[in-house]
């Protein structure tokens, strides 16, 4: 396996279910122990510079989907 690839094979479809779940601003507030010392930016790029945008972010930032997931985990095995 290398970094950043999936486990299992690459189950694709169980790690969009999770993007689908995760509520991205309660994960960096548990990551940073405090929403005051972290920033929810949803970005390939680092926030504030040049580059900075919000295409594609909304499966990080956007309304979770958990009937949408569910299915997802099924195909995941």
């Amino acid at each position: 396996m290398t970094t950043g690839s999936p486990p299992n094979g690459g189950h694709r479809k169980g790690w969009q279910a999770v993007l689908m779940v995760v509520n991205h601003a309660d994960f960096m507030t548990a990551l940073a122990g405090d929403p005051k010392h972290c920033n929810v930016w949803a970005s390939f790029f680092t926030c504030g510079g040049s580059m900075a945008n919000g295409d594609g972010s909304q499966v990080l930032i956007g309304r979770r989907d958990f009937a949408a997931a569910k299915p997802l985990i099924a195909e995941a095995g």
